[in-house]
């Protein structure tokens, strides 16, 4: 890592580590976070936007049919987005549509959704350790390190590779890039850092929540605790933070997209906090993709409720709603449960364009083709003209390392 690069006004201090390849170089341990900030006047602005924009998202929520199932929808369009990696948008988009490239790369498009379910799953517990926001709910929220790890030990549950363990702190020196462009702190400072970032979160106000959130969010990924993983686990850190300080009934708001779709801009002003200490580009950002975001997800659920009322209220067909892509044994085993016999009601949804058939490959597998156009696709109208509908999600390609 280059020390040129870093000014006097870094928040953090450089010492001497190991890169990933162990050999000598510097790493950069940050200070804890400040005990206030007061953001300037475009960031104020920003931030009166950004609630109007929650507040909007909140209404669109809470006038859906079934919140809860909204809510699941949108956690795992945040799964998808966060949880694909390493593919281009397109790749991606045919694989989670059961239609992989040619050349049969990809021989398992339901692999793809059980990573994508797996992450909701994750999700929805650190939702439901953390409580509301707030004196009156009178619960504590779990430490920090035990909710990262318990976050951790999920994504990674039965899957140990190499130096990763599900839920084990790094033990060992990594970098972000090749060219090893940031080296956290070495291992054995990951827990002092973690105990900082952990007592200045349980410290009483001075800063707006959504600031906090997003501070944090830096703060993670700067201290880089897991050997892998870190990404996924500083977004779902932050989405629990983000709904937590909002209080909705149900969580409803996730940036992952827009920091997928922006990954150029989002690490640069991480890393300019490291250098400089810029602060307000870091949150100007982030505050940027919470107005993208909530105003993309109330579209979204405006469509999914359009898309459940054409289809008609059901049960089990709202299990599928949540759960787009499934096998024939996976529908057996969903009918079983609400006493309906499976190759008759298969055969409805599949005669009614509802399902599709994914094609020779067993055991069947199947897809709510509409469902997962929504999860998708970006429903916004294209620039320059024409339909977004047809166009891509490009925010799939992304993990921090």
């Amino acid at each position: 890592m280059d020390a040129k690069l870093f000014a006097p006004t870094a928040p953090g201090r450089l010492v001497p580590a190991l890169n990933r390849y162990r050999r000598p170089d510097t790493g950069f341990i940050p200070d804890p976070l400040p005990r206030a900030w007061q953001p300037p006047p475009q960031t104020r602005a920003l931030m009166a936007e950004a609630r109007a924009a929650l507040e909007r998202l909140r209404l669109a929520g809470e006038g859906a049919r079934s919140p809860r199932l909204v809510s699941e929808f949108l956690q795992l369009r945040e799964a998808i987005c966060s949880s694909v990696s390493d593919r281009g948008a397109e790749a991606t988009a045919a694989l989670l549509a059961f239609a992989p490239p040619a050349g049969g790369a990809h021989r398992d498009p339901l692999k793809a959704w059980r990573n994508a379910y797996r992450y909701r799953a994750v999700l929805c517990a650190g939702h439901a350790a953390v409580p509301p926001a707030g004196p009156a709910s009178g619960a504590r929220p779990p430490a920090l390190r035990a909710l990262i790890q318990q976050i951790h030990a999920g994504l990674f549950e039965g899957r140990p590779r190499r130096s990763v363990f599900p839920g084990r702190l790094r033990r060992g020196p990594i970098q972000m890039g090749d060219s090893a462009r940031y080296v956290p702190p070495p291992h054995e400072w990951v827990v002092p850092c973690l105990a900082a970032l952990e007592r200045g979160l349980a410290r009483p106000g001075g800063i707006d929540p959504l600031v906090r959130a997003f501070m944090t969010h830096y703060q993670f990924v700067t201290i880089h605790p897991f050997a892998d993983g870190n990404g996924r686990v500083a977004r779902i850190l932050l989405a629990l933070m983000l709904n937590n300080a909002l209080g909705a009934r149900a969580p409803l708001l996730y940036v992952s997209p827009f920091l997928v779709r922006h990954k150029g801009q989002y690490t640069a002003r991480q890393f300019r906090v490291n250098t400089h200490g810029e602060w307000p580009v870091w949150i100007d950002f982030c505050l940027k993709a919470v107005i993208a975001e909530a105003g993309d997800a109330a579209r979204r659920i405006a469509l999914f409720g359009r898309l459940r009322d054409k289809y008609g209220a059901d049960a089990l067909l709202d299990e599928l709603l949540a759960t787009p892509a499934f096998s024939a044994p996976q529908f057996a085993g969903l009918c079983a449960r609400h006493g309906r016999e499976a190759r008759g009601e298969l055969a409805r949804f599949v005669g009614a364009g509802i399902a599709r058939d994914a094609g020779p490959r067993w055991p069947r597998q199947y897809t709510l083709p509409g469902v997962v156009a929504l999860l998708t696709r970006d429903p916004l109208p294209a620039r320059g003209g024409g339909s977004a509908a047809a166009r891509p999600v490009s925010r799939t390609n992304f993990d921090i390392r």
